[in-house]
């Protein structure tokens, strides 16, 4: 048997140290306890990093500009950020050209940046300053950071949702309720109608609410109903839009006898024909229209949870007859009133419509389910705790 040699044992001693220093990090990482969930002590340590990254990309900003400025040939006296407005950079030149072309080559520059949050843009300003200000997409700055931040539990120790998740679900929720029993898209229209005089209303105006009236008058009265919710004299409004149309009807009219174009012909007549069918309904249904629904506002929504927790009646939402929260499988459901439920169908595109346009002014995504349209409160599962963003406190800077 061959005797081992010296430098082989020490070969063997260096691939072991090797091993061991490269598993340590591992063994380190899977000796704390992976089912601890995180308290209020990692939530604030996350709310450091993101402080920290935020004034980074300040300090990143200025050298960014600095840089910028070198390559174009402009020594500027000074980059700094405006104390009082910190989502503005302002840039000094020696030279009003030096600034005008800082100013206009930005424009691509800025919004080249890889890092959305980073990206810069040069604001309007007089073409002979001296001064370039540059836009930021951070508009805050974070003196005392927990005062922005706040952690909480999901679930307090009695088993109950904790205070401050409980405060941050019914905002969300009245935030939908009041989309889906506010004023609807027809009303938008309505009142934009009113604050025109009756000679000066856009035709695109008047065409646009005649689709959504005529799109469901034989289908879903309480659609187009709903248009003089909150209307303080639905009467005179409602004359004033019938006004309007006749006037838009007369100006038609003319143009039609002015036109020799056959298609143009038949494109006026299809608007007037339109307009028609809104005349006939606004008298059909008047005393419908005299009498709406009063439309849900946000504070009134919020009063609403405090008397019922877990639903409210959405009394003037044309779709859907109350919203629910179900705290066990986490859900904030609309759900769709009786007589809607076999006519989904029917009312798909006006239904996909309305979900579309509450999920947009939201920022939320409701998903079907059975006879409902659903959010969820997280996407994360068996999430337990939150670090929510006091947007309120960030508008007081503002």
């Amino acid at each position: 048997m061959e005797r081992q040699k010296r430098w082989q044992w020490a070969l063997i001693l260096a691939v072991l140290a090797l091993t061991f220093y490269n598993i340590i990090p591992t063994l380190i990482y899977y000796t704390r306890p992976l089912a601890k969930p995180i308290g209020s002590a990692e939530g604030m340590e996350a709310v450091q990093e993101i402080s920290g990254r935020l004034l980074a990309l300040e300090e990143d900003g200025e050298s960014w500009l600095r840089s910028y400025c070198n390559l174009l040939n402009i020594n500027p006296l000074s980059v700094s950020l405006d104390p009082d407005l910190p989502h503005r950079f302002e840039v000094r030149c020696s030279k009003a050209e030096e600034a005008a072309l800082l100013r206009r080559s930005l424009v691509r520059a800025g919004a080249l940046i890889p890092f959305a949050p980073a990206q810069l843009a040069p604001l309007p300003g007089d073409p002979q300053a001296k001064t370039v200000s540059v836009l930021r997409k951070i508009p805050v700055r974070f003196k005392d950071a927990s005062r922005y931040f706040a952690f909480t539990h999901k679930v307090g120790e009695d088993g109950s949702p904790a205070p401050l998740f409980r405060e941050m679900t019914l905002d969300r929720a009245a935030r939908i309720a009041s989309l889906a029993a506010g004023p609807s898209e027809c009303a938008q229209l309505f009142r934009a109608v009113q604050r025109a005089p009756v000679n000066q209303v856009p035709e695109e105006l008047l065409l646009s609410l005649a689709a959504k009236i005529n799109s469901s008058s034989d289908l879903f009265r309480r659609f187009y109903v709903s248009m003089t919710a909150g209307s303080f004299a639905p009467a005179a409004e409602i004359d004033h839009l019938s006004a309007a149309i006749d006037a838009c009807r007369d100006r038609l009219k003319i143009e039609k006898l002015a036109s020799s174009d056959p298609d143009a012909v038949r494109l006026i007549e299809k608007k007037e024909s339109s307009l028609s069918l809104v005349q006939h309904c606004l008298k059909r249904e008047r005393s419908a229209f005299l009498n709406p629904p009063s439309p849900l506002s946000f504070e009134a929504a919020l009063l609403a949870f405090s008397g019922s927790p877990d639903a409210i009646p959405l009394d003037a939402s044309p779709f859907f007859s109350e919203l629910k929260i179900n705290w066990k499988e986490g859900l904030i459901s609309l759900v769709l009133r009786p007589d809607l439920v076999d006519k989904e169908a029917e009312l798909q595109q006006l239904l996909i419509n309305e979900i579309a346009r509450i999920s947009r002014a939201a920022n939320e995504t409701l998903l079907p389910a059975q006879g409902s349209f659903a959010v969820r409160f997280h996407d994360l599962p068996d999430a337990s705790s939150f670090l929510v963003v006091r947007l309120d406190e960030m508008a007081k800077d503002q």
